[in-house]
């Protein structure tokens, strides 16, 4: 049986790595050397969402090894596992870890995060499939001459942005289902910018429209070689080689379907207190943290700074014995960087909007992948 007391943070993405190393730092270096922390998520890599646009054109460094997650990787750990269930203390895996399909624990996290479309998230469980899946994206959009993306959200416009930069010539159709590109949350005047930018390069977008997908269009993979026309519910017509489906998103808690009390809501995000603690009876040292809690604010990877900060101060109350106290206020400023390719695209501040000077400067050449690396312990790689 282990001498140390586990911390388990459910979750390998922005916030899941960001708490689990926060928690090293706070909990597993104390004198009484009481706790190891445990980061549980179904890769063996850290997957930089953010990048993944870029990742269906070109070669780009955002699938990132968990091997140097932690300073003193013997004591703390990376578990590779699915987790497929909750209770009281415990949590269960798809295959054994120290001999056993259950993993106790003190405190837990869950930061499963939302599933995303290929290409800002993949099925592959390794590294080396991984890369390869992306490489067979990359050939995909170079041999299709007409493109369809459905789906105008923020993914949705810079997958666009990164295939027409790359391939001046390919036809590209964007479709939407809102009257207006990107999402409902986002101010009128950004949605126009955005739209007007997209059409400026030469892409045909149809809004408030639908694609009419088939049974046998509706295959598991969201990017695909139709084998017919496809028609939109207006009855447009679309001849294309191929689509790219880029909807969909939704919280990563089907394996939380079977805890003792309900801990998410219809749409699948977990219920949480103020301070962060999962909101349901006999779980009071179950926090959730990141895109997958219930709070009413912009989805954004930096939010889990602040997430991280209240979490740790009150599993720190816990362990000296008092109430956790420290409580989260929503973070519902609007500021978010949309890039079109490396060189163009929006950020959009609560005071205007910022062209492709700022984006590409900010966001857009690099897309931050040495600073991933960086978090992970690690030097990227030169690229290809």
């Amino acid at each position: 049986m282990t001498q140390f007391e586990n911390i388990v943070v459910v979750g390998g993405g922005y916030a899941g790595v960001r708490l689990a190393q926060t928690f090293e730092k706070k909990f597993s270096f104390e004198s009484n050397n009481k706790f190891r922390i445990i980061l549980v998520d179904k890769k063996s890599y850290f997957y930089h969402i953010i990048a993944g646009p870029r990742a269906a054109v070109e070669h780009i460094n955002n699938v990132i090894p968990y091997t140097h997650t932690f300073r003193d990787n013997e004591k703390n750990i990376v578990v590779q596992a699915t987790v497929v269930g909750l209770n009281k203390n415990t949590l269960y895996l798809d295959k054994p870890f120290e001999g056993s399909m259950e993993l106790p624990f003190a405190y837990a996290v869950i930061a499963t995060g939302i599933r995303y479309p290929t290409p800002s998230m993949l099925e592959a469980l390794d590294i080396e499939t991984a890369n390869q899946e992306q490489r067979e994206i990359q050939t995909m959009v170079k041999e299709a001459n007409s493109i369809l993306i459905v789906g105008g959200g923020p993914t949705g416009v810079e997958v666009v942005g990164e295939i027409r930069e790359k391939y001046a010539d390919k036809k590209i159709t964007l479709v939407h289902d809102q009257k207006r590109l990107l999402n409902d949350d986002i101010p009128d005047t950004p949605r126009a910018q955005m739209l007007e930018k997209v059409q400026r390069n030469n892409v045909k977008v149809i809004l408030d429209d639908i694609v009419e997908l088939s049974d046998n269009n509706q295959i598991k993979k969201t990017i695909y070689k139709p084998k017919e026309s496809l028609l939109t519910r207006k009855g447009v017509k679309l001849d294309v080689d191929l689509v790219m489906l880029m909807f969909g998103m939704s919280a990563a808690t089907q394996w939380l379907k079977d805890t003792p009390v309900p801990l998410a809501t219809r749409g699948g995000f977990i219920k949480v207190k103020p301070t962060l603690q999962v909101d349901a009876p006999g779980f009071e040292n179950v926090y959730a943290a990141g895109d997958v809690a219930d709070i009413d604010e912009f989805k954004l990877a930096g939010r889990s700074t602040g997430h991280t900060r209240v979490i740790t101060t009150n599993i720190q109350s816990s362990i000296n014995g008092k109430e956790p106290t420290r409580t989260y206020k929503a973070n519902n400023k609007f500021l978010m960087g949309i890039t079109f390719g490396k060189k163009q695209g929006y950020i959009f501040t609560p005071f205007g909007s910022l062209g492709d000077w700022a984006i590409a400067f900010a966001k857009g050449r690099t897309l931050s992948t040495k600073r991933f690396w960086g978090m992970l312990n690690l030097r990227e790689p030169n690229k290809l």
